[in-house]
């Protein structure tokens, strides 16, 4: 019985020594400070050994490769089609993109000028004259030989991103490329190379667009943003012992970043990475870049004047076990035993420190009963929960704060939050402070016991100045929006808690109101001044997800926020585009519309008891206002009704991703056609086919998906 005993407290001891390490495999800081800086390399050497320290005992994470230079991109003529010469007026009313910040526009694979629809689809961008809609049609089409991922439209110019893809050649298969030859020790590294293309073309006639700009961005494509004139790319590149600094091909004319110009973090990381920020003026065709080496950077923000990019940070092995041992051993263990846990702190390793605890677990275990035990299991627990909180503040989300002013691209400061950031709307910037939403503790499958949700005010320099914390413990953060001085938080386990916060005075931001409903949101958007709207998904009182759920929240009365519309559509299973890329969602409140691309899925008798089945996708069409959510109608661009060669593959490129509308006209739009429809009764208008779905690749509309071929630039 004694042995059991020790063996259940070793066991505990192990799991407790190991169940945050899992996490913290990328970043050490020591002595879990949270000062975070970012400072430049002085020579090349400084630069080398930098990158070899961190990368010993990384277990290969760090890899990289040197770039190849594909050919130069040009328009397919054969594929230019004619048009009416004659122009028609465009339209007075018109939506755009969705974007986060107004004045900072984001790319995507449609665009609406008010006359013409861009669309990138596949391995082409197709304009088509939209304006009136009985007349509409295909303009010209720009070819490629690899698929497009989005687009910009600035005036009279198209901004084109694509990932070009070159096959490395054998060592006795060297060829040039271009005008450029491919270094030496690529092949080394990478079987395949995909690297961020930007493309500008003139479009001031439409149906003869001529390239104007190209740019080769060595490494992969993150996001990017147009203000003004001026397009933003964040791109990055892995780095490995030995990595060269990025190059990058400005119309085929070679230019390396100096390490010497390349700010790095001042604290370590085990898996590096370029970011770069590029500035493109759309009018010169001038370039400019600043690199940043750091860890892992996906999620960024980006305002008029700044962009703000993001790095977790881990506690350290050596930080975590210690406290483990201080605040959860120390507390638990006789006083004969202490002295030798003394010891165990004094040892070097984590891995010694790991095996000496449990194995005097095991031996105190094997001297006790069985009713000790027990109680020893419940006060570890609660020890434990404690413990784990408190290293889940410590590890957190490192800010860095760059400065854009059209070509000069300037790092300003850097910060420190604790918990991780969801998405690009878990941060905002008002009147010079960053307002900043995270989710402390084990989030990664839904939340643990030890999740906590946090809001963090930052002012210019990126120091904490007020925080509202310990938020909906056991959640994490599902969605959040920022709208002048409110935050709004959506966080879920079981039920739905909408958190109002009321951010005024920036010191002293404070919890206003909550709501608890059944669901949860997983986008939000701005209705108007006192309402919200939430999109997301039904559920049980239980927690278990359902169809899709459309809600419309009124916060005029910020301390008591209440549910006065919603709709519920579908069964388990329904889907929608909109929950992850708040570009898929079409609103407007003059219009009390709302357009949302949908997977439905319904519960037949065929059906499991939870679990619905495939029957419809396309757009819903949503009447929205105070009074209430109800369906407009449905719009679908899938026609086929037998299981013919490649039916479900036509199915996907026929699923609609994005709605806009000119006037009282709306579009929808898949890879395959665009179809316009009366805004009021959606009677059809017509439809254009765009592609026949005979050259795409995988999920070519979704970010660019990989590429199969060499990309002809």
């Amino acid at each position: 019985m004694k042995q059991v005993m020790g063996v259940t407290l070793m066991i505990l001891a192990l799991a407790a020594i190991t169940s945050l390490v899992v996490f913290s495999v990328q970043q050490n800081m020591p002595n879990g400070t949270t000062e975070i800086d970012l400072k430049k390399f002085a020579s090349d050497e400084e630069f080398r050994t930098f990158v070899n320290e961190s990368s010993e005992g990384n277990y290969n994470y760090m890899f990289g490769g040197d770039m190849m230079m594909a050919e130069t991109m040009a328009i397919d003529s054969g594929a230019v089609l004619t048009a009416d010469s004659n122009q028609k007026s465009s339209a007075d009313d018109y939506s755009t993109t969705n974007i986060q910040v107004e004045g900072v526009d984001e790319a995507d694979i449609v665009k609406n000028d008010g006359k013409y629809i861009y669309v990138a689809t596949g391995k082409k961008v197709v304009i088509l004259d939209a304006y009136p809609a009985d007349e509409m049609k295909v303009l010209a089409e720009i070819n490629f030989s690899a698929s497009v991922s989005e687009i910009f439209i600035n005036d009279d110019k198209l901004v084109v991103f694509g990932r070009g893809i070159v096959d490395s050649p054998q060592e006795e298969e060297r060829e040039e490329v271009g005008d450029l030859e491919i270094l030496d020790n690529y092949y080394y590294y990478y079987p395949r190379n995909y690297d961020p293309a930007v493309l500008t073309y003139d479009i001031s006639d439409r149906e003869n667009p001529v390239l104007e700009n190209t740019v080769i961005l060595e490494g992969n494509y993150i996001d990017s943003r147009m203000i003004g004139d001026y397009v933003y790319v964040v791109s990055y590149k892995y780095v490995y012992t030995g990595v060269e600094s990025p190059i990058y091909y400005i119309n085929g004319v070679e230019r390396a970043v100096d390490v010497e110009d390349i700010y790095y973090p001042t604290f370590r990381d085990n898996s590096y990475q370029f970011t770069s920020i590029s500035s493109i003026n759309l009018k010169s065709g001038d370039f400019e870049t600043e690199t940043y080496l750091l860890g892992t950077s996906y999620t960024m923000y980006v305002s008029e004047n700044n962009i703000y990019l993001t790095q977790f940070k881990s506690t350290s092995y050596e930080d975590y076990i210690d406290i483990i041992i201080e605040d959860v051993y120390l507390e638990i263990l006789p006083k004969e035993y202490k002295e030798r846990v003394e010891e165990i702190l004094g040892m070097d390793e984590y891995y010694d420190k790991s095996k000496a605890m449990g194995d005097l677990m095991e031996e105190w275990g094997d001297s006790m009963e069985g009713q000790e035990v027990s109680e020893l299991e419940e006060q570890m627990e609660e020890l434990m929960t404690a413990a784990s909180i408190k290293i889940s503040k410590m590890q957190g989300t490192a800010i860095y704060k760059i400065g854009l002013d059209k070509m000069d691209i300037d790092y300003i400061a850097s910060g420190f939050v604790p918990g991780r950031l969801l998405d690009q709307f878990s941060m905002d910037e008002h009147e010079g402070n960053l307002r900043v939403a995270t989710t402390s503790g084990s989030t990664w499958w839904g939340a643990g016991s030890d999740s906590l949700s946090h809001m963090f005010v930052l002012d210019e320099d990126l120091e904490i100045v007020g925080s509202v914390e310990n938020l909906a413990e056991g959640e994490r953060i599902y969605s959040s929006r920022f709208m002048g001085d409110r935050a709004y938080m959506v966080t879920f386990r079981q039920v739905d808690p909408l958190f109002v916060i009321d951010l005024s005075d920036p010191e002293n931001p404070k919890v206003m109101g909550e709501l608890k409903i059944t669901g949860v949101s997983e986008y939000l958007h701005p209705y108007d001044e006192d309402h919200i709207i939430g999109i997301g998904k039904a559920a049980t009182e239980e927690g278990l997800f359902q169809g899709l759920k459309v809600s419309l929240f009124d916060v005029s009365d910020v301390e008591n926020p209440i549910e006065v519309a919603k709709i519920e559509i579908g069964d388990r299973g329904t889907n929608s585009d909109a929950f992850n890329d708040h570009k898929a969602v079409l609103f407007d409140k003059e219009k009390n519309l709302l357009v949302l691309p949908v997977d439905l899925y319904e519960i037949t008798q065929s059906s499991s008891r939870t679990y619905g089945e495939f029957v419809w996708q396309g757009a819903m069409v949503l009447d929205i206002s105070p009074q209430g959510i109800s369906e407009r109608g449905r719009i679908t661009h899938r026609t086929y009704e037998t299981e013919d060669d490649g039916y479900y593959w036509k199915q996907y490129q026929s699923s609609i991703k994005r709605s806009l509308y000119m006037d009282d006209v709306l579009y929808t739009i898949s890879q395959t056609k665009v179809k316009a429809n009366y805004l009021e009764s959606l009677d059809e208008i017509k439809e254009v086919v765009i592609s026949e779905g005979s050259d795409y690749n995988y999920y070519p509309m979704t970010g660019g998906g990989l590429l199969e071929e060499t990309i002809a630039f």
